[in-house]
């Protein structure tokens, strides 16, 4: 069983713990504060919604799924407000620089995009969750069991759990002061929590049977 998971994630697995690896290294080489590096996980929040819309637009033309053309625009006013109101905390919590600046989210975002490294971390993201959407949802065809009940809940499933325990650690560095140690942990523990929700995700039904069987 465990080699038919290597097997079956064996790309997309690498190309997640990959793209995690990036903001290890701006934190080592640019010396990232901790809002830098929340600040880069929110931005991965928006990328799985825009991601999330292609999944509804993928089960409406392919699955005939008409109810998506309801759920699109619900969708995205329903977590472009959760993500909003997710990336004013950070900025509150972390972001002292930006909380007297009077710019609105949208505004504070390409000041962040300037911070050495962010730009390459970004596109990384997008690249992997890009990858995993043609890889699984595609060609390994999830789109034929995905439904708009499904694709409605499962962002806010990963994201919430994994934000969480970043915002855990960000308090963490905060309260204790050992910087880069504890961003290091930080990144660690996402990309632990990041490849268990993939593979938790996106494993066969036969496989999930071989195992409990």
């Amino acid at each position: 069983m465990i080699e038919k998971i290597r097997n079956y994630f064996g790309a997309s697995a690498l190309v997640l713990v990959v793209t995690n690896i990036l903001p290890f290294l701006c934190v080592v080489l640019f010396d990232w504060q901790v809002f830098f590096l929340i600040a880069l996980y929110w931005m991965e929040n928006v990328v799985i919604g825009v991601l999330n819309i292609f999944r509804f637009v993928t089960i409406l033309v392919r699955n005939k799924a008409w109810d998506a053309i309801l759920m699109i625009p619900f969708f995205t006013v329903h977590y472009g407000m959760f993500t909003g109101v997710h990336g004013f905390f950070v900025i509150a919590m972390f972001g002292k620089e930006f909380q007297n600046t009077g710019d609105e989210l949208l505004m504070v975002v390409p000041a962040i995009l300037e911070q050495p490294g962010m730009k390459i971390a970004a596109i990384g993201f997008l690249g992997s969750h890009l990858f995993s959407y043609f890889y699984h949802f595609i060609g390994k065809e999830e789109y034929r069991k995905a439904t708009t009940q499904s694709l409605m809940s499962a962002p806010y499933k990963r994201v919430v759990i994994l934000h969480l325990t970043i915002l855990f650690g960000g308090f963490l560095v905060l309260s204790t002061g050992q910087h880069i140690l504890a961003l290091v942990l930080m990144v660690v523990i996402k990309i632990v929590l990041d490849l268990f929700a993939h593979i938790k995700e996106h494993t066969p039904d036969e496989i999930k049977i071989e195992a409990t069987g």
